[in-house]
Formats: C-alpha cells, sequence, structure tokens
C-alpha cells in the first residue's frame, strides 16, 4: 500500500492537491502534481470549478535496489469524483525522460465513474524496453531532481466551495 504526505501545509482557496510521494521500498518515489518547484517537489495545483489543471507524474530513484534498472512501472491514483479526469489530454511531453528514452508503450486510463465500487482512478502504465531487439533501454536514476513521466488534465466540477481540497492519493 502506498502512502504519501501533503505536498503544502498551506490550503490556498480552490486548489486540488496530491499526495506528492509513494515510496517502493528499497526503490523509487513516485510524485504528482503541478510544475517542480525550486525545492524539486511538484507544485500544488489550484484550479476553480470548471477550470483545467495540469497533473503530471514524476519518479525519482537515486540508486536502483541492487543496481538494477527501471524497465518499467505502473501507478495507480485515486481522486474525488468531484475532480474529471481528461483521458484524451493525457501526453507525454518532449521534455520527458519517457519521450528521451523512447519508451515501447506508455498507456494511460481514468475511471470517472463514481458508481462502480472503487470511486475515481487513473492508472498510468510503461514499458520502455519491452520489443525485440531488447538493447537493455531503462528509466535512469535521477541525482536529486524527479524526473517527469506523462502529464493529464483535470478539470473541477461544478459546486466545489472554494477553500475545498480535492484529494488525490496513490493506491495499490
Amino acid at each position: 500500500v502506498f502512502e504519501g504526505r501533503a505536498l503544502s501545509p498551506d490550503l490556498l482557496p480552490s486548489q486540488v492537491t496530491c499526495l506528492p510521494r509513494s515510496a517502493v521500498p528499497g526503490g523509487p518515489e513516485f510524485f504528482c502534481g503541478g510544475p517542480l518547484g525550486p525545492d524539486g517537489v511538484p507544485t500544488v495545483l489550484r484550479a476553480r470549478s470548471g477550470e483545467r489543471a495540469r497533473l503530471c507524474f514524476y519518479y525519482e530513484l537515486e540508486q536502483p535496489p541492487g543496481g538494477g534498472l527501471i524497465q518499467g512501472l505502473s501507478m495507480a491514483l485515486a481522486y474525488d469524483c468531484r475532480l474529471e479526469c481528461l483521458e484524451d489530454t493525457f501526453e507525454v511531453p518532449p521534455e520527458s525522460i519517457t519521450a528521451a528514452v523512447n519508451a515501447d508503450f506508455v498507456d494511460f486510463q481514468c475511471d470517472d465513474d463514481p458508481d462502480d465500487g472503487d470511486g475515481c482512478e487513473m492508472i498510468l502504465g510503461i514499458l520502455v524496453d519491452s520489443l525485440p531487439p531488447f538493447n537493455g533501454t531503462a528509466l535512469p536514476p535521477t541525482i536529486g531532481t524527479p524526473l517527469l513521466l506523462a502529464c493529464v488534465q483535470l478539470e473541477v466540477g461544478g459546486g466545489v466551495e472554494l477553500d475545498e481540497c480535492l484529494e488525490i492519493r496513490f493506491r495499490d
């Protein structure tokens, strides 16, 4: 089970926020949020009802466990169903490490149905080197700053109060 901590104790009006870290014991840490701030942590997303915010996914791995490299990953996030995940806005930006290593497979899905028994969720899956000739391409270790994987836009639904914080959290 992944756990995280709040990005900022300062809750400003109309913010969409995310638990920024999800650690795999001895392995990478995953982040989500807005652009990286000067401290190397993704910034808090802010949007009012009817507005969009760009949610980005990051990872950080100082030293691969056992010297191994990351050849694939998946992450799942649950989110307040008053947010709408705009699946058609999903992108692998050209400045992302995913684009730089030319990942073989990147897939993203949103589940915006609050009545299907598991709430609203999004899943990101990446396989870096999954097709022949298997040249050993992998996500590199990071050096003090998380690396960008991909982004998607979220829209804040109507009826969300100005000072309300809508949660996004990692889940297993």
